[in-house]
């Protein structure tokens, strides 16, 4: 028996992701990636999930921008979206109203953390993440 051929998906057209755009996320995914040292940072198993803190819909200099982004594992991934509201009290969530998602702080499992648009972050006093 012969296998169809597969054929891979062309990737987005220019008309959804502007050259910009594409070097945009690139530099913000190092950026969390280094962050991170590759660890959830909400549980501190390995990370696999670029997460938006505030939605990717919201067009602006923060769409693609570390202090937008937590780089979780999966099942914390699927808990900020199963659980919104204990996802917002720690700031893995942000208003779609608010300018700088970099001004919410997050709870991670290293502590409270402002986030910034280079990729670090200032550790707010408070407690890690523990659920």
């Amino acid at each position: 028996m012969r296998w169809p051929r597969v054929v891979a998906a062309a990737r987005p057209s220019s008309r959804y992701w502007a050259p910009d755009t594409r070097v945009r996320a690139t530099a913000a995914r190092e950026a969390l990636r280094k962050r991170s040292r590759g660890r959830c940072e909400g549980c501190g198993g390995s990370a696999t999930d670029y997460s938006h803190r505030r939605t990717v819909s919201i067009r602006d200099e923060h769409q693609w921008c570390p202090c937008n982004a937590l780089h979780l594992c999966r099942t914390c991934h699927r808990w900020a979206h199963d659980n919104p509201e204990q996802a917002r009290e720690r700031g893995w969530h942000v208003s779609r109203y608010e300018n700088n998602p970099g001004t919410v702080p997050a709870v991670t499992i290293a502590g409270r953390f402002i986030l910034d648009c280079e990729g670090g972050g200032s550790h707010l006093p408070g407690v890690g993440a523990n659920r």
